[in-house]
């Protein structure tokens, strides 16, 4: 839905930080897959990223 978002013609925020917050949000998703699937343990990075985020959007 986030990803949706950025990428709606009417969303006011900078392209190239429209660009990145969807590169992020791709990364997440992947990653989240190949969790679930077995493929990776990354569970430290993708908490870092999220809490990452979590806290800017404070």
């Amino acid at each position: 839905m986030l990803i949706e978002d950025l990428t709606a013609a009417d969303n006011d925020l900078p392209e190239a930080l429209r660009a990145n917050l969807v590169s992020i949000g791709l990364w997440i998703i992947k990653e989240t897959d190949l969790i679930r699937c077995g493929s990776s343990e990354n569970f430290c990075g993708l908490i870092e990223i999220c809490a990452t985020i979590r806290d800017g959007l404070k």
